[in-house]
């Protein structure tokens, strides 16, 4: 592996982070009018729901925000070279609980329409793996600092 690799991987991932957010902001500035096609196009199933989505869209919208912020600082720290600290455990759990909160809002929003139920088990199962994985960091910050007191 080049020594650029892993920099060039995070720059990638960075401007990956940018695109999600870029599209974050253009999905709340245009829900109102996305919603209302999409309404008119699923008429049976959702007349009168368009608050309801917008709610749901607006709520989801502000722990999607969060994690991006996370995960870019995440990213930060590791281009710096400190991928095991508590830090970065720290940052793994609050990325877990933005997806929890996340997939708490699409469940909620199951009751008006069951399509949410897809994204609600995604964002749950992904909550499930970034506490294990600050788990995982925890332990591994434990034994650097045990090692780094080894002489």
């Amino acid at each position: 592996m080049k020594s650029s690799e892993p920099e060039y991987s995070i720059r990638i991932a960075k401007g990956c982070i940018f695109l999600f957010a870029a599209g974050l902001v253009v999905l709340c500035v245009g829900a109102p009018w996305f919603f209302a096609a999409f309404v008119k196009l699923r008429s049976p199933f959702l007349d009168g729901k368009l608050p309801l989505l917008l709610l749901t869209t607006y709520t989801a919208a502000v722990p999607a925000a969060c994690a991006l912020y996370y995960l870019y600082w995440l990213l930060c720290s590791i281009a710096a070279k400190q991928v095991f600290t508590g830090q970065n455990a720290a940052i793994l759990g609050r990325l877990s609980a933005c997806c929890a909160l996340a997939s708490l809002i699409c469940l909620a929003s199951t009751f008006y329409y069951l399509s949410f139920a897809v994204p609600a088990a995604a964002g749950a199962f992904l909550a499930l793996i970034l506490y294990v994985l600050q788990s995982v960091f925890r332990q591994a910050v434990a034994i650097k600092n045990e090692n780094d007191y080894t002489i």
